[in-house]
């Protein structure tokens, strides 16, 4: 059976189950840079799905319905922007941000002999700073309200 479009979906369900795994074993710096991979590869899955949606032969989506479902969501149009400038540096496409970009900070605190660390992805924009993990989840919120209007899911 060839793949479907139910493929990349369970990938990219996939990619957002990993960036809750714990990282143990690794430094920090480790920890932000697989975070960092782990979202570069969920915002391209999601991307994707976009195009396996509409090159499945078992359930064809119109390109014009597909797109639009991405272009009327500002999460999805972010999304969108990250995926893109990450596959090619740079985003020229008038439709998206170019400004967009994603970012993992480390946050430290100390009290007394006690020092508490946090990595904070953030994806920012033009306009403003977004968490990361929310616009995952923010965007598989708008692929399966989209999906079971299709009668997908």
């Amino acid at each position: 059976m060839l793949p479907g479009w139910r493929e990349k979906y369970d990938e990219m369900k996939r990619w957002r189950e990993r960036l809750a795994e714990p990282m143990q074993g690794l430094d920090r710096e480790a920890q932000n840079l697989r975070l960092l991979d782990y979202l570069h590869a969920f915002f391209a899955a999601s991307l994707h799905l976009r195009d396996w949606l509409i090159n499945d032969p078992s359930h064809p989506i119109p390109n014009g319905t597909a797109s639009r479902v991405v272009s009327r969501s500002p999460s999805l149009m972010l999304c969108q922007a990250i995926a893109v400038g990450a596959k090619h540096l740079r985003i020229d496409d008038p439709k998206l941000d170019p400004n967009a970009r994603l970012s993992v900070q480390t946050f430290a605190q100390t009290f007394g002999p006690l020092k508490f660390e946090a990595s904070v992805a953030e994806v920012t924009a033009s306009a403003d700073g977004y968490d990361a993990i929310r616009l995952a989840d923010d965007c598989i919120r708008e692929w399966d309200q989209f999906l079971k209007g299709q009668g997908l899911l």
